[in-house]
């Protein structure tokens, strides 16, 4: 339950399906083995749409806001493309093919949340599509992960349902998650 007087902070992201959740999975796993723990080995794969902090009657407030814009939203197909590397911050990822859909999904969230939130704890979040594999690497870990993985190929498909809006009290680890779904394309038999 969202309390009003409490401030949570919000990540609103996309998940993928299993199957490419579980390849993520094996993935961190494999580069775990191999390399030693790092930022992010823990993680769910997800791309993340944007974040803030927001106390709960803000919350409740956006959370509505966007169950009331997304139900106009169509579902959408995201391409995963190869690995890809954040040199300037020991980060290597999963390229997102460009998508207008996933652009404008994203400034929709983004605008809704400057609605409810004009001034930003954090910044304006600076959006650059990509499922993260590893971030904040020692020195070592990215040069091995650049050798390892920048000539692999990684290419899969999903269909975007829903969205999910993770959110966890200050000072509480523990993360509450909603799912907010697209709207399904209106299907018609035509004879």
């Amino acid at each position: 339950m969202i309390s009003n007087s409490s401030i949570y902070y919000c990540l609103i992201v996309i998940n993928p399906e299993n199957q490419i959740c579980q390849d993520i999975k094996a993935i961190k796993r494999s580069f775990k083995l191999k390399h030693g723990k790092y930022g992010g080995s823990e993680s769910t794969a997800h791309i993340t749409l944007n974040r803030e902090f927001l106390d709960g009657k803000e919350l409740k407030k956006f959370i509505n806001r966007l169950k009331e814009e997304l139900s106009t939203y169509y579902t959408f197909d995201l391409h995963l493309n190869n690995y890809d590397f954040f040199f300037e911050s020991n980060t290597f990822f999963i390229s997102i093919e460009e998508s207008s859909h996933l652009a404008n999904l994203q400034r929709l969230i983004a605008t809704q949340l400057k609605m409810i939130k004009p001034i930003s704890y954090l910044g304006r979040y600076r959006f650059s599509p990509h499922m993260t594999i590893g971030r904040t690497l020692s020195h070592r870990q990215f040069s091995e992960a650049y050798y390892e993985f920048e000539r692999q190929v990684y290419s899969k498909k999903f269909r975007v349902n829903d969205i999910a809006v993770l959110y966890s009290q200050i000072g509480d680890s523990r993360y509450e998650s909603l799912y907010l779904p697209l709207k399904n394309e209106d299907w018609a038999v035509v004879y």
